[in-house]
């Protein structure tokens, strides 16, 4: 019986989608339909069918599941001790002097090996 009442809350919820997905394709035609009004007006088009959208689509399992994976993540972002400015700043020159290395490196490379292929062809 429980398997039956998740068939039909798939199937609700995929039906809440499509409407969903026609609230926003509504919004953005609407918005290059209705091109004689101004901007802000087309803007507030679009707007209005995201947040239908997303409004419909919350409350659907993948809806709810997604805000839930949402609210776990921003609570895992809150947990993490972010490095300081100072420690930022010296990773940043770390890797930029790594860059920089790296490029010359690959750059007397290049040359060698331009070099080498003239020395061969005998373009000298």
């Amino acid at each position: 019986m429980t398997t039956e009442i998740d068939t039909q809350q798939t199937s609700l919820d995929w039906l809440k989608i499509a409407i969903a997905l026609v609230f926003l394709a509504g919004g953005i035609a609407a918005f290059y339909y209705f091109d004689q009004y101004h901007l802000l007006i087309r803007v507030a088009m679009v707007l209005s069918g995201s947040i239908a959208s997303i409004a419909l689509v919350y409350f659907t399992t993948i809806g709810r599941s997604t805000w839930e994976f949402t609210q776990e993540s921003w609570t895992e972002a809150q947990k993490v001790v972010w490095p300081g400015r100072q420690e930022t700043i010296q990773a940043t020159a770390g890797v930029l002097i790594m860059v920089i290395l790296v490029a010359i490196g690959l750059w007397l490379l290049d040359m060698f090996l331009v070099f080498i292929t003239r020395l061969l062809m005998g373009g000298g």
